[in-house]
């Protein structure tokens, strides 16, 4: 909940007032979760021989060169070789999970082996120019003139050595120009933080951290700002006000700052409302505390359009933690289409990947509603190289774009609270995205504006419930707020007299 008072360097008065305000912040928002996948370090005594995936393309024409960067250990003898066996074109998102797994790459239809001596190197990465068959291509080429998805694998050999020195699968995604009608994709950002102040008016360190421009939050801005890529964005309101705050006596978080600012201004991505700080609303509902919920989000839009320059208008919302109490509270406020995660729902049967909106059914109301795809998110995780991860995430996003080329169909992706990835794999995401001849990444409107809904086997659109759920415990009662608040009420009147 917002602080109606202002702390002061000094002054214990105004440091209790503060401290009880950021407590009643801590108090209401929801918690966040850090996920970290470093990776591990050679063995100091151990030969380096190896290798890992630095850079590739999205997607290739057939006759072009499929141009692969990687990294090789210091050890790799100058007599081995770089060998890369084509697989036969994936048919199905099932047939992309086995590839992702390991467990069937299908058969080999092509194989090149590459001297590594011959190849441009420099600090470490070697770069490998594989020709693909085309009509103008003469020589040895990899036989992948039709468009498609490619499980690739790629092994680094050497004479007299048994087995791989070390190897990975990836993917080569061939396009022959961009089809008629594109998986439409739509990606939900969330920069938002715990809240910042603590008792004695202060950023918070960690937080405060988070917030310079090597911090989570301060690359996250640069990203959004370098995107050509429409992004749809959750901010928290709290953050960004303090953010700037902090930003008027330290120039290292207003040089962070202000690239969101910059982002959010030019129109090129979707802003969504949401509550001055972030809230489990099924638990502040469950706590008696459900009346606060409309001067959060009054408070969040007002603070969003003054710091920020645009107004959330929208009437999408994505709400995560959800029950039916929620989307009834939300409905009441401005919420008409929602998105939700779809480990939230009930299940329904699909021959090929969810990509259409539908209908959930709550509290005797019909929301238009989507739900976020888990497996396609998977597919960033990992502890794989990111040029590895993020080739991964498009090769899949591209196959399920070709199971039904023709049809109006999309993709939804949220990132989770407390999201912290590298800046190479949004780096070659977001690259990859753009101007991709499968995918039409787009923001959360135009999902809703160009997805069809589901229809059933009767032609009746797919009506999806939410599954039972018991909500966290509240961490404060209203009677609880009630005394905090006029604490503070008290402690001002002290400080104005």
């Amino acid at each position: 909940m917002r602080s109606t008072s202002q702390a002061r360097p000094a002054g214990g008065t105004h440091r209790r007032a503060a401290g009880i305000a950021a407590a009643l912040l801590v108090a209401l928002s929801t918690t966040f979760v850090a996920a970290a996948t470093p990776r591990p370090a050679a063995g100091v005594d151990e030969p380096d021989y190896g290798m890992t995936l630095v850079e590739q393309a999205a997607w290739h024409a057939p006759g072009d060169d499929f141009v692969l960067r990687v990294r090789v250990g210091d050890d790799v003898p100058d007599l081995a070789t770089i060998d890369v066996a084509l697989h036969s074109r994936l048919v199905s998102r099932s047939s992309f999970e086995l590839s992702v797994s390991g467990d069937a790459l299908g058969s080999t239809i092509d194989s090149l082996s590459i001297p590594i001596a011959g190849l441009a190197r420099e600090r470490g990465v070697v770069t490998v120019p594989i020709p693909l068959d085309g009509p103008l291509v003469e020589g040895d080429a990899l036989d992948a003139d039709l468009p498609g998805v490619y499980p690739v694998e790629v092994a680094l050999d050497a004479p007299g050595v048994e087995g791989d020195l070390s190897s990975f699968v990836t993917w080569l995604v061939v396009a022959d120009g961009a089809l008629e009608t594109r998986l439409d994709l739509a990606w939900i950002w969330q920069l938002v933080a715990p809240p910042l102040l603590q008792a004695d008016g202060t950023l918070e360190p960690a937080v405060r951290a988070d917030l310079l421009p090597r911090g989570r939050l301060g690359r996250l801005a640069r990203a959004v700002q370098s995107s050509d890529v429409p992004l749809t964005l959750v901010l928290g309101p709290e953050t960004v006000e303090r953010w700037q705050a902090a930003g008027a006596d330290a120039a290292r978080l207003r040089a962070a700052f202000a690239p969101l600012r910059a982002a959010v201004r030019s129109g090129d991505h979707q802003l969504l409302r949401s509550p001055y700080v972030a809230l489990d609303i099924p638990s502040l509902a469950a706590g008696g505390l459900a009346a606060r919920l409309r001067p959060e989000l009054a408070a969040g839009a007002e603070t969003l359009s003054r710091v920020g320059g645009v107004f959330p208008s929208s009437d999408a919302v994505f709400v995560d933690p959800v029950d039916d109490i929620s989307l009834f509270l939300l409905r009441a406020e401005y919420a008409q289409r929602v998105v939700v995660r779809d480990d939230r729902l009930t299940e329904v049967s699909h021959s090929l990947t969810a990509t259409e909106r539908f209908v959930l059914q709550s509290a005797g109301v019909g929301f238009d509603a989507a739900a976020t795809n888990p497996l396609v998110e998977s597919w960033m995780a990992g502890e794989e190289p990111p040029a590895l991860r993020a080739q991964r995430l498009l090769a899949g996003l591209s196959l399920i774009s070709l199971e039904q080329p023709g049809a109006a169909r999309g993709i939804l992706m949220a990132a989770p609270d407390r999201w912290d990835p590298e800046p190479a794999l949004l780096g070659a995401i977001l690259d990859g995205l753009d101007d991709n001849p499968f995918i039409e990444p787009g923001t959360l409107d135009r999902y809703f504006d160009e997805v069809p809904v589901e229809l059933d086997d009767d032609d009746q659109p797919v009506v999806r419930t939410l599954l039972p759920a018991t909500p966290a415990p509240a961490s404060i009662t209203a009677d609880d707020l009630e005394r905090a608040e006029r604490a503070i009420v008290s402690m001002q009147s002290l400080v104005s007299d």
